[in-house]
C-alpha cells in the first residue's frame, strides 16, 4: 500500500500552481499547468501510485470511501467527524452541497460546482486546490469559518506508517522535554527547568482530558499519571495516528498532542 506521507509529498510540489474548476490532468503528466480540488486528489494519488485509483470528481471520491469501507462518518450521523478528521494527518475532508446551497450528506446528491474535497494536514491545516484566484496551498481547516460534511481515509494508502510526531507538519522542538515513566530519574528537561515542573504541565493538560482524576497537578510522575498518559497515547493511536507509541514515556510527539487535543496549539 501507498504510505500516506508519499501522497502528501506528491501533492506538496504542486503548491502554488493556479485553481482551474473542471481542469482535464493526465496523470502521466508530471507538472500539470493547473487543478481544481478533486483533480489534484487524483493526480496526486496516482502519481504517489495508489490503488484502487481515486476517481475524478469530489462526490466520486466521497462516494469511493463509501463504496470501500473507509468513510470515516458524516455530519448527518456523527457530528464529531469534522473534528476527528481534522486531526488525522493526509485524511479527507469533504463538502458535499446541493445546488441550492443547502449542505448535503449524499455524495449523489452533490452539486459539482459547490462540492469540494481537501487533505488534512492533522494540525488544523489542509493542502487544497480552493477556489478561482487561490493557488494550490495550505489553508485553515476551522469549520467555524467552513463547511465541512463528511471525512474519510484515501482507499489503499496506509496511515499506520505516517511520521509519528506533532500533528501534521509541526516538528518536534528540542526545547520539549523527554519524561520517563520512571518517577526516581531526576533527569532535567532541555529549558533547564526542574523536572517536576513539566511533570505539572504534563498532569495539567491530562486533567484537561478529564484522563488524571487529581485535583491539581502534583509533579510526581508516579502510577496513576502513567496510566492516564498511557490511556491518553492510546486515544491518539486508535482516533487519530495508527502505530502511534503507547509506551507511556512522555516525548515530543506526545507533547505535541497534548497540546493540540487540549487546544493549547502546537508550541509551548
Amino acid at each position: 500500500m501507498t504510505r500516506i506521507d508519499d501522497v502528501i509529498s506528491v501533492m506538496r510540489t504542486q503548491i502554488g500552481k493556479p485553481y482551474q474548476f473542471g481542469q482535464v490532468v493526465l496523470l502521466a503528466d508530471s507538472n500539470p499547468s493547473s487543478f481544481d480540488c478533486s483533480s489534484l486528489m487524483m493526480w496526486a494519488c496516482s502519481r504517489a501510485g495508489v490503488n484502487p485509483p481515486l476517481p475524478r470528481v469530489s462526490m466520486q471520491q466521497h462516494q469511493h470511501c463509501i463504496d470501500n469501507g473507509t468513510l470515516l462518518g458524516d455530519v448527518r450521523s456523527d457530528p464529531s467527524v469534522v473534528a476527528r478528521t481534522i486531526g488525522i494527518r493526509g485524511a479527507l475532508l469533504i463538502r458535499t452541497v446541493l445546488a441550492d446551497g443547502r449542505t448535503a450528506c449524499d455524495p449523489t446528491q452533490a452539486d459539482a460546482n459547490r462540492s469540494h474535497i481537501a487533505l488534512s494536514l492533522g494540525d488544523g491545516t489542509v493542502l487544497e486546490a480552493r477556489a478561482t484566484g487561490t493557488p494550490v496551498s495550505i489553508n485553515a481547516a476551522n469549520p467555524a469559518n467552513r463547511v465541512w460534511t463528511a471525512g474519510g481515509l484515501i482507499p489503499g494508502v496506509d496511515y499506520s506508517v505516517a511520521p509519528v510526531g506533532l500533528p501534521g507538519d509541526a516538528h518536534a522542538r528540542s526545547s520539549r522535554p523527554h519524561l520517563l515513566h520512571d518517577f526516581r530519574t531526576d533527569a532535567i528537561n532541555y529549558r533547564g527547568a526542574d523536572r517536576s515542573v513539566w511533570v505539572s504541565r504534563m498532569q495539567q493538560l491530562l486533567i484537561a482530558r478529564g484522563l488524571l482524576a487529581i485535583a491539581a497537578p502534583t509533579g510526581n510522575f508516579r502510577n496513576m499519571t502513567l496510566n492516564a498518559l498511557i490511556a491518553f497515547q492510546q486515544f491518539v493511536a486508535t482516533h487519530h495516528v495508527g502505530g502511534f507509541a503507547v509506551d507511556g514515556d512522555c516525548g515530543p510527539q506526545t507533547w505535541g498532542w497534548l497540546l493540540f487535543l487540549t487546544g493549547n496549539g502546537l508550541e509551548e
